[in-house]
Parts: C-alpha cells; structure tokens; sequence
C-alpha cells in the first residue's frame, strides 16, 4: 500500500470500523475489550506521525493494521452475539407458526449458510491473507446484518405473537391434563365406591 495515508486511515474507519462497533454496541450495550485496546494501539501510533514526525505511509500502515484488528474482534462478537440471540428465539417462540410455516425454513436456511460461512472463517483453510480474513468476516457481519433485517425486523410483531400463541396452547394443554386428571379422579372414587358396595 504506498498510497497509504491518514486519509485512508479514516476512510477505512468511516467505511468499516464505525458501523462494526455500532453494531455490537446496540446489540450488547458494550464494546469488546479487544476493541477497545487495538483503538487504543491505534491511536498511540498515530501519535507517531503527528508527534514525533514519522513517515506518514509507515504510520498509516500500521494504524490501519490496529483498525482492521479492532473491526475483526467486532465482527467477530457480532457473530457470538448473533448466536446468541438466534438460540433465544428457537428457545422461546414457537416459530414454525410464522407465515403459514414458510417462516423457519427459511430462518434454518439462513442461519446454516451463516454458520458456513463462520465455520470456513475460523478455519482458515486455505490459508488466506489478513486482507482475505477481514473479506470474509466482514461478509458474515453483512449477512448477520441482513438476517437481522429480513428475519427478525420484519417478523418482530409475528414473533411476538408465536410466543403468545404457544403460551396459549401451553395453557390450554396444562388445562385439558388438569380436567383430565379431576375426571380420572372422580371416576376411580366412583368405582372404589361401587367396589366396596
């Protein structure tokens, strides 16, 4: 990169750093530790060029190197945050209820090509560059993302609904056993009685 620049630096950030730590951000209300220090690292070299008169090309470099670590360990949050919430969902709402019963295979669909996709990041085979890591990691982040939008965003009010619906026939399963239970009672004192006649 010999047109690398402070500009570029903070193109870089405005591009892909501010959106990734937003993002983790307003799904955990907290920043990664990791984040945080390779902003810190970040920050300390740029000090370099303004401070101490550094080559402005090595500066940047090496800021960038810190920024794209920093926007990795976010994306990479992002992912366990996902997962996260994804096993909440599946947990607690009925979501095979949803659009007629088209809803979670296409929620399945979408969740296992994430994980695909996650499971070829982690491993690294073949072995890819940092520029090839932050691509594909940055392509997880966009799909996360996009699931969010398309999966839960629009499906919020139905969602809320499939928890509601399966309370629903929680209670009249529970109800029915209880009825059930009181006639069985009922019955068995009735032929006790008969029998001790």
């Amino acid at each position: 990169m010999s047109d690398c620049s402070i500009a570029k630096v903070y193109e870089f950030y405005e591009a892909n750093v501010r959106d990734a730590v937003s993002s983790v951000q307003a799904t955990s209300d907290s920043i990664p530790m990791e984040f945080l220090i390779e902003i810190y690292a970040a920050f300390d070299d740029m000090k370099s060029f303004y401070v101490d008169g550094e080559k402005e090309t090595e500066v940047a470099k090496e800021v960038l190197s810190h920024l794209k670590r920093a926007t990795l360990d976010c994306y990479k949050t992002h992912l366990v945050l996902f997962n996260k919430d994804v096993q909440k969902l599946e947990d607690n709402y009925e979501l095979t209820l949803l659009d007629n019963g088209n809803y979670y295979p296409k929620f399945l669909a979408k969740k296992h090509e994430i994980y695909k996709f996650a499971s070829e990041a982690r491993a690294g085979k073949p072995r890819v560059t940092v520029e090839q890591e932050f691509d594909l990691w940055k392509n997880i982040f966009n799909r996360i993302y996009d699931f969010r939008q398309e999966m839960i965003g629009k499906y919020e009010s139905g969602v809320q609904w499939a928890r509601k619906e399966s309370r629903v026939k929680k209670t009249k399963a529970d109800i029915k056993n209880l009825l059930i239970g009181f006639v069985s009672g009922i019955l068995s004192g009735i032929c006790l009685m008969k029998l001790a006649l």
